[in-house]
């Protein structure tokens, strides 16, 4: 996976630079997706440790939110308190994580959020062209539709900066391209929840 090659890339530069710089023995680092055992944050982690084999100072510990903004929160909290060098975050709440990761980085920690950012500024983001994604993801999916009929979308949880701006990229796509095609609701799977969007479709 790209992405996973582009973060452990990006992580393995930050922690040559910093190990150089603090002269640490061992390097430690804090892994805090949305939730453990996901495809994609599997693949990030994969990704991180090919890289970290080059680098047998570096110490990789994982935690599992369970897709709850505030077990991020206590478990940066405590990555603070244990003294780790870096945290690679996949923020579940754009804005509920923002004063964890400034807190953080305030005390020399360096963030590196992944698919996910804060609003809150960081050392790095890895992620893609989310509006423009959602955009081409409207353009393709009116163009099998033949231009016409309706629409259904499956949101991300609230405060997910990535469906948030994929979603806008989906409607300014059919707003500007498909006047025949209405978006007939919009309604959250509470947290990425596969069971619950079935229901949701169900229901239209």
């Amino acid at each position: 996976m790209k992405k996973a090659r582009i973060l452990a890339a990006v992580l393995g530069i930050l922690i040559a630079l910093s190990a150089g710089a603090q002269g640490a023995e061992t390097f430690k680092v804090a892994y805090i997706p949305t939730s453990i055992g996901q495809p994609n944050t599997n693949a990030w982690l994969e990704g991180m440790m090919r890289v970290f084999r080059n680098h047998p100072n570096v110490k990789v510990q994982s935690f599992d939110p369970q897709l709850k903004a505030e077990l991020q929160v206590t478990f940066i909290d405590d990555v603070i308190n244990q003294k780790y060098n870096a945290i690679v975050l996949q923020a579940q709440d754009a804005a509920a994580l923002s004063a964890s990761v400034k807190a953080a980085e305030s005390k020399g920690i360096i963030v590196i959020t992944v698919n996910l950012a804060t609003l809150q500024k960081h050392t790095a983001s890895v992620q893609m062209a989310d509006i423009s994604a959602g955009y081409l993801v409207g353009k393709e999916m009116g163009r099998q539709l033949g231009g016409k009929g309706n629409v259904a979308i499956i949101q991300s949880p609230p405060g997910a900066l990535l469906g948030v701006n994929r979603e806008k990229g989906f409607r300014q796509a059919i707003a500007e391209l498909y006047p025949n095609i209405k978006v007939v609701g919009a309604q959250s799977a509470e947290g990425w929840k596969k069971e619950i969007a079935i229901t949701i479709m169900n229901s239209f």
